[in-house]
């Protein structure tokens, strides 16, 4: 077992120290490979669980995840409803 792994508490803590507050507006720009650092005994869905935890903690808070489809380049409208995020799954969650 990996005793490296995080779990909800420690990434608060984090978060924490780095003085971010749970009413900031935050602009996440990464992919799941920090979902990875999660406990899978916690949740099994490693990146889903990083992303409520992120939530959660920023409760009062704005987070802001950028989403990028390509779809200006090849004529298409975007519709976020229809169309996934095309630059990793990490957006793609959301």
């Amino acid at each position: 077992m990996n005793t490296n792994l995080i779990n909800e508490k420690d990434l608060y803590g984090s978060l924490e120290r780095l003085n971010l507050f749970q009413d900031d507006v935050v602009l996440i720009h990464g992919d799941d490979g920090i979902a990875g650092q999660f406990d899978s005994n916690v949740h099994p869905k490693k990146t889903e669980y990083f992303i409520g935890s992120l939530v959660s903690y920023f409760s009062k808070g704005t987070l802001l995840f950028p989403t990028f489809t390509y779809s200006s380049t090849s004529g298409e409208v975007y519709n976020s409803v229809y169309k996934k995020s095309k630059v990793g799954f990490f957006s793609e969650v959301l």
